[in-house]
């Protein structure tokens, strides 16, 4: 049913005058220019390509998301369709320990600056601006990444430093919530 594998035998190193410690490489082939190497480590954007296709699919659902959404009277969050029925709470900080998360509110934030509306959105969480624009940004940047020739397009620090900076600024956040 299936095509049999022949498996081939591999030829044995011959050491042809070149010295006892000769070594037998299979990977010596012809080398252009381009493939010598240039001390830095090259990475091709294959292996990004699923990673920055899932982000760019992530990034367009949240921010379809929050335009599709509505933040009720009472702070839960329904589809705009069905404002009645409300969605279950997701934070399970808030729901185990009655306690915000650094991401508590940033739902709600999405969905009033979703609807143009800055001030809910700073009352509900004063940094969502700034992860709805990480968001946002994230369209155009995973877009380019595709089709860079690295897969990395501001190089392996520059996307490091935005996000750890991100996630610094939200449990600083939280802290002063926390005490206040």
């Amino acid at each position: 049913m299936f095509p049999s594998v022949v498996a081939l035998p591999v030829p044995e190193p011959q050491n042809h005058g070149m010295g006892a410690h000769a070594t037998y490489s299979p990977d010596l082939r012809p080398q252009s220019p381009d493939d010598q190497p240039s001390g830095r480590q090259q990475h091709s954007a294959a292996p990004y390509a699923d990673y920055h296709r899932l982000c760019l699919t992530i990034s367009i659902g949240v921010l379809v998301l929050a335009c599709l959404l509505h933040v009720r009277t009472d702070q839960r969050v329904s589809l705009g369709l069905l404002p009645n029925w409300p969605l279950p709470e997701v934070c399970q900080s808030k729901v185990l320990l009655g306690l915000d998360c650094p991401g508590c509110g940033l739902t709600r934030s999405f969905i009033h600056l979703a609807h143009g509306d800055l001030a809910a959105s700073l009352a509900v969480h004063s940094l969502g601006w700034l992860v709805a624009l990480f968001v946002a940004a994230q369209i155009p940047y995973r877009l380019w990444a595709l089709r860079s020739p690295t897969g990395a397009p501001l190089g392996e620090r520059v996307p490091w430093i935005i996000a750890i900076t991100t996630i610094v600024l939200l449990l600083a956040n939280w802290i002063t919530r926390l005490l206040t």
